[in-house]
Parts: C-alpha cells; structure tokens; sequence
C-alpha cells in the first residue's frame, strides 16, 4: 500500500498554487540552490522534476527539467520544459544568469542597471501590475517579478531603486491616493478581511472588486500596500458590494 506521503495529493498539498500562468512555489525544504526537494516512494526528488512526472511522464535518461520562470521553487507544470544541459547552458547565458555575464555585461540583455533600479522602484511602490512594468520595459511579467525581488540583476542593490526612481520618473503616491489605482485603502482592507474570513477563493475577490486574482494574491501577502495592517476576518455577507 502506497505511504500517505508518497501520494501525488501530498506533493500537491505542500505547493502554493495560483493561476495558470503564475509560479508555483513549493513551501517544503529546500536545497541551497533554492530547488524544492521532497521524498517521494522511498526515493529523494528535486519537486520541479516530480512535478513534471506526475503530471506529464517520465523523464528521458540524462534530461534535464528545465524552468521558464528561472524560479527554482517553481514547480507549475506550464513553466517546465525538458531539454539537455546543453540547452540548459544556453538558456542561463542569454538569460543573464551566468556568473561570468552579469547585468548589462550580457550582450543579450534587454535592460541597463538604470532601467533594472527603476523596475524595482515601480515594483517598491505597488500602483503599476508587474505586468504593466514588463510592457513598458519591453520585458516579461516573470521577469520583472524575478528583479524585483533580487533573484536576478543580483549585483545591484534594491535598496538604490526608489532613490533612482524619484530622480526619474517623480515620485509616485502610494495606495489609493494615487489616481491610477483601481482600489482605495478600504477596499484593500475589506479584501484581506475577506480572504481571511475564508470561504471565498481570489479569483471570485477579484471579480467581485474588478481587479486580477494575481492582485489579490499581493494584497492578502502584504505584498503590495504594505502601508495598511493586516486586518481580522470580515464574513462576505458583512462586506458592501463594491462601487464603480
């Protein structure tokens, strides 16, 4: 009889899953290279590369599982791809991630260091969607996502980015002060009520608030309006329908 922790039901239970086209990070151990690693049938497993087999086959012999989202946590079956180390080479250097080819040194590079700090001021701020950071940087969601959070353009310190972005690009008020923003502070407050208060998943929050279930996933994080606390469960007959 197959051990409870070898069930493709427990891998899943320990990924923190969201849309479809979003990283999945695996919340278990991890080695030092920041790749999941799990036990699975009495045998240890990177959880990328046990991701791909439960959900699309064995791995060929001397494959790699390779990661679109350069995210080594990752484990969403559509940001995987097998291929050979070979390519698995080729992909670190036009991505940048060679030790050797860092930052704007990499002739492939779509960024500068400027453009990169400006990407995490933006980011700091939490009024643009990374996805409208990427659009207006010529790059992907991913990979803004990625620098912002330091897990590429490693030599440049995020401390530096607000400060370039005030010179820049003017300072931009955050939260629902700024006019942009299609939620005001008591919408956000009202959102983590009701996602802690449980019974209704991001994606119904969302629509229910006009915004992507990505934006409500940032906003019950604390990710995005770190200005305002926390706040306790609210139950959904309690909140108002939202206005226009």
């Amino acid at each position: 009889m197959q051990s409870n922790r070898s069930t493709p039901e427990k891998f899943w239970s320990r990924v923190f899953i969201l849309g479809e086209h979003d990283c999945w990070e695996f919340l278990g151990g991890k080695k030092g290279n920041g790749y999941g690693g799990v036990s699975y049938e009495g045998k240890p497993w990177c959880a990328h590369r046990l991701s791909w087999t439960l959900t699309r086959g064995p791995i060929p012999t001397g494959m790699k599982v390779l990661h679109k989202c350069d995210t080594p946590a990752c484990v969403n079956p559509s940001h995987l791809w097998v291929d050979t180390q070979a390519a698995n080479v080729r992909d670190m250097t036009i991505k940048g991630r060679r030790k050797d080819q860092i930052g704007a040194q990499n002739g492939r590079s779509k960024l500068t260091e400027a453009q990169v700090l400006e990407i995490r001021a933006l980011c700091n701020e939490g009024i643009l969607t990374i996805a409208r950071i990427g659009e207006r940087y010529g790059v992907t969601d991913v990979s803004v996502s990625y620098i912002s959070l330091g897990r590429t353009w490693k030599h440049l310190p995020c401390v530096e980015a607000q400060v370039v972005h005030k010179k820049r690009r003017g300072i931009i008020t955050r939260g629902g002060i700024n006019g942009m923003s299609k939620l005001t502070d008591e919408k956000v407050l009202l959102i983590r009520s009701m996602y802690a208060a449980g019974g209704v998943t991001q994606t119904q929050i969302g629509d229910r608030f006009g915004v992507s279930s990505r934006t409500v996933s940032l906003v019950v994080r604390g990710a995005s309006w770190k200005h305002l606390p926390l706040s306790n469960p609210t139950s959904v007959s309690e909140v108002p329908e939202p206005g226009p």
